[in-house]
């Protein structure tokens, strides 16, 4: 039936009732990326209208005595409109956003086209596939951390993984000078499914909890341990995240070269939202200049408050955050140039005033050789001129 059509008109999955399909059906059909036409006398699905009256052509439908129904698109079938949440995308008290109007393949291509270059990443502190692949650094902790990274696995068009994910990690300092995670958050774009969201034991002896940032104490990672409900350490938590991503995946969050080297993982498909502000106020060919925070991005972008009840990181709460920032940055074009805008004369103001105090603290006060009536002559003077 489909050998004589060209293979890139179509793909399909066959299904006994097209026109009512389960909501799990029509999401997966939308999130990797199938088609929206159904044609209902072969249960398939196909790119265009064109492909489905070529099918028609090729099978006409054998006449029963009845008159067929009209083939038209399904009333109730999905379309390029973005599916809902599968889970309610709320933190504590705060509902964030469902999808923005945009379709979400027109998204998808929007993050494509902002993900960062490599020279971008490796300035930015990201791991770099030569990087590991021949260590030539010095320094002890980055020669502990490169010689067990890896690259994220290849790309399998079989594989059903998310093409967007959130990804954000607390740490804590360890005896080997390393951060190290100690709970991990992976929340697909699209969907706002949470695919991760555990504690992590690390490897290492901790020496600074960082409990005061994340509010994730000794005694509730042992609690947790003890009942089966922590990740051991980075190896395990790298494994199960390599089963929700591939190398063709968008990471997306703020700060990402943090999460990913404490999970030893090489990755270069990235959105960086502190890449992305910091670009849009100083330009792309600026390595230098301030990185806004998560929760200052939020306040002065969209007058978004996190973090307001237990002023603690969370993981989970930064994802979203991180998704609200990119959805506003690729959405809202011209609103981030006008932030952008003004968050650069503010900066500039500072930094000339900075400058200003600088200069003024490094001059020395002017003296003089004379006493403030001008006929005195001072006691520096004086031996001045008896050095003479």
């Amino acid at each position: 039936m489909a050998r004589n059509l060209p293979k890139q008109l179509f793909r399909y999955k066959f299904h006994p009732e097209c026109a009512s399909p389960p909501a799990v059906f029509a999401t997966h059909v939308l999130v990797r990326r199938q088609t929206s036409l159904c044609c209902q006398r072969w249960a398939q699905r196909f790119y265009s209208q064109s492909a489905v009256d070529r099918i028609q052509q090729h099978n006409p439908p054998q006449s029963d005595g009845t008159d067929a129904a009209p083939l038209s698109k399904p009333n109730n079938i999905c379309t390029t409109t973005p599916p809902r949440c599968v889970t309610p995308y709320r933190f504590g008290d705060k509902k964030y956003k469902g999808f923005q109007l945009l379709d979400s393949d027109v998204i998808y291509n929007r993050l494509i086209s902002r993900c960062h270059s490599m020279r971008s990443l490796k300035s930015s502190g990201f791991v770099m596939p030569q990087d590991f692949s021949v260590v030539t650094s010095t320094i002890a902790k980055e020669i502990y951390v490169l010689r067990k990274t890896v690259c994220s696995p290849a790309s399998d068009p079989l594989a059903s993984k998310p093409k967007v994910i959130l990804l954000d990690c607390e740490m804590v300092y360890s005896n080997h000078d390393t951060d190290e995670a100690v709970s991990i958050c992976v929340v697909d774009f699209f969907t706002g499914e949470v695919l991760m969201n555990k504690l992590v034991k690390p490897h290492e002896d901790i020496v600074e909890d960082r409990s005061k940032i994340h509010g994730i104490t000794r005694k509730r990672l042992n609690t947790a341990l003890r009942q089966g409900r922590t990740l051991n350490g980075w190896r395990e938590s790298r494994k199960e995240l390599f089963t929700h991503i591939d190398s063709n995946t968008v990471i997306i969050g703020h700060g990402v070269h943090t999460d990913l080297g404490v999970l030893r993982v090489c990755h270069t498909t990235v959105l960086d939202t502190m890449i992305l502000t910091k670009n849009a106020v100083f330009g792309d060919e600026r390595l230098s200049g301030r990185n806004w925070s998560l929760q200052a991005l939020c306040e002065e972008l969209f007058g978004l408050h996190i973090r307001a009840s237990s002023k603690k990181h969370s993981a989970l709460e930064d994802t979203m955050a991180a998704r609200e920032i990119a959805l506003y940055c690729i959405c809202h074009p011209e609103r981030l140039q006008e932030w952008a805008e003004g968050a650069k004369k503010t900066e500039m103001a500072k930094q000339a005033l900075q400058e200003k105090r600088k200069v003024k603290k490094m001059t020395p006060p002017k003296s003089s050789s004379y006493s403030t009536d001008g006929d005195t002559p001072t006691a520096e003077a004086e031996i001045s001129g008896e050095r003479k």
